[in-house]
C-alpha cells in the first residue's frame, strides 16, 4: 500500500442491504445517485477539491432542482467522499444487519461508471473490493455498531479503526509452536545466555541461585569484571556455602 494513510468507511447498499449480495459476489461497492450520470471528471484530480465540489454542488442544484441547501450538501458530500476522498487501500465496512452480519473489504480500483452493469444491482457508481471477512452482528464491538447505524450512504469510520482492525485480524491463524527437547533445548537456551548482555546475565544467575536454596544478591552493576553476584547456603545449617561470580567472566566460561 502508499504512504497516504488508510481510511477506514462505512457503505450502505440499498435500504436494510438490498444489494449487499450483488455487490459481494461482484465484489464491488457502489453508491446510487445515477441521475448525476458518469463522475469520471470529478475523478480528475486536476481540479482541486475545492473546484471539484464547486462544480458538483452545481450540478446536483440542476439535477436535484427540489432539494434543500441540507440535501445538497449532504448528497453532493457523499458523492464527493466516495469518487475523491476513497482511495486504493483503503478499507470499507458494508452492513448487512437483515442478516446479521457485515462484510469487510479492501479498495483494490479506482471510480467506474457504466450505464448498465446488467448484475440487478441499479447503482451505476462503483469502486472494486477485495472481500477480507464476513462479520456477524453480535461480534462487532457497540461503538462501531452504533456507527453502522448512520442513515447516509457513506460515512467515514475512521475513529472506529481499531475496533475494525481487531475484527480483521480476529481468527487469523497463529504461527505453529516449534517443540525443542533434549539435546537441542540445552543448545538454544546456552545460546540465549551467551546473547544476554552481562547486566542481565547477572540477574539472571541471581535468579537462578534463589531457585535452588541460595540466599543471592547482585552488586550495582560496573563493568570492571569484579564479582558480581554472590550466594550463600547453608544446607540443614551444617555450613555456610558461599558461591561468588562475575557476569562476564561466567558468560564466557559457561
Amino acid at each position: 500500500m502508499s504512504e497516504i494513510e488508510t481510511r477506514y468507511w462505512g457503505i450502505r447498499l440499498g435500504q436494510g442491504g438490498k444489494f449487499v449480495e450483488h455487490a459481494r459476489k461482484g465484489k464491488y461497492v457502489a453508491i446510487g445517485w445515477n441521475d448525476l450520470g458518469n463522475l469520471e471528471w470529478l475523478a480528475n484530480k486536476e481540479r482541486s477539491w475545492g473546484e471539484a465540489r464547486d462544480q458538483l454542488i452545481k450540478r446536483y442544484k440542476d439535477i436535484y432542482h427540489k432539494a434543500t441547501e441540507i440535501q445538497v450538501g449532504q448528497g453532493s458530500g457523499q458523492v464527493m467522499k466516495f469518487i475523491r476522498g476513497m482511495k486504493e487501500g483503503d478499507i470499507v465496512i458494508v452492513p448487512d444487519m437483515a442478516r446479521g452480519k457485515a462484510f469487510i473489504g479492501r479498495v483494490t480500483g479506482p471510480y467506474e461508471y457504466k450505464a448498465d452493469w446488467a448484475d440487478g444491482c441499479p447503482y451505476l457508481d462503483r469502486r472494486n473490493v477485495e472481500w477480507i471477512k464476513e462479520v456477524k452482528r453480535d461480534a462487532i464491538p457497540i461503538k462501531l455498531k452504533t456507527s453502522l447505524g448512520s442513515l447516509l450512504t457513506i460515512f467515514s469510520l475512521d475513529r472506529r479503526k481499531q475496533e475494525i482492525m481487531s475484527l480483521i485480524e480476529e481468527g487469523k491463524k497463529a504461527e505453529p509452536l516449534v517443540m525443542v527437547t533434549g539435546d537441542e533445548l540445552a543448545k538454544v537456551i546456552i545460546s540465549r545466555l551467551f546473547n544476554l548482555k552481562p547486566e542481565k546475565f547477572e540477574h539472571f544467575v541471581t535468579h537462578l541461585l534463589t531457585l535452588v536454596g541460595f540466599e543471592a544478591t547482585a552488586t550495582q552493576y560496573v563493568s570492571d569484571k569484579g564479582v558480581d553476584v554472590i550466594g550463600t547456603l547453608n544446607p540443614e545449617g551444617l555450613a555456610n556455602i558461599t558461591l561468588k561470580g562475575s557476569g562476564e567472566a561466567d558468560q564466557r566460561a559457561y
